[in-house]
């Protein structure tokens, strides 16, 4: 997408007494409603690739979708985007996947993020159904922007029928 123009630089000044994060103008917006996306694979995400602008999720669906190089269902690449999930659901089922016999995909992470802009989940589910899931994090915030997940969102990992 088009490049995202700076609204607010976040420098924080001495003796700041609230967090600032840098904000941008989005000339890009995508809205997702009500989409599936099950039992992808790709290099750099099994499912959605981000850059830049601002990307919202509501009512998605993410399951058992795998990447080579970084993410499973969606990759916030290095920019400045924004990305909202709004009541959408991870789920992981299955350890890895082989696509033609040619090659097997087993990045699984739910969300890698190395944008600077802000990220926004709300009732959002991440579960993995997989025992072996400690390989690789469910999450994955490698650079800077502003991270909220709300108190209605959960993560959890399945063994042997428990949650952790």
């Amino acid at each position: 997408m088009n490049p995202d123009k700076p609204r607010k630089l976040g420098c924080v000044q001495e003796n700041a007494t609230h967090e600032i994060h840098p904000l941008w103008n989005y000339d890009s917006r995508v809205i997702f409603e009500d989409t599936v996306f099950m039992e992808n694979a790709g290099l750099a995400a099994g499912a959605v690739y981000i850059s830049n602008g601002f990307a919202k999720f509501q009512r998605c669906t993410f399951r058992d979708n795998f990447g080579i190089h970084q993410t499973g269902h969606v990759y916030s690449a290095y920019g400045t985007g924004r990305v909202d999930f709004e009541d959408c659901s991870f789920t992981r089922t299955k350890k890895s996947m082989a696509v033609l016999n040619i090659s097997t995909f087993n990045k699984p992470t739910f969300l890698y993020s190395e944008s600077g802009g802000p990220l926004k989940l709300k009732n959002t589910t991440m579960i993995s159904l997989d025992p072996d899931r400690n390989s690789y994090s469910m999450l994955d915030i490698s650079s800077g922007g502003f991270v909220d997940m709300d108190e209605t969102s959960t993560y959890n990992a399945v063994k042997d029928n428990i949650f952790y």
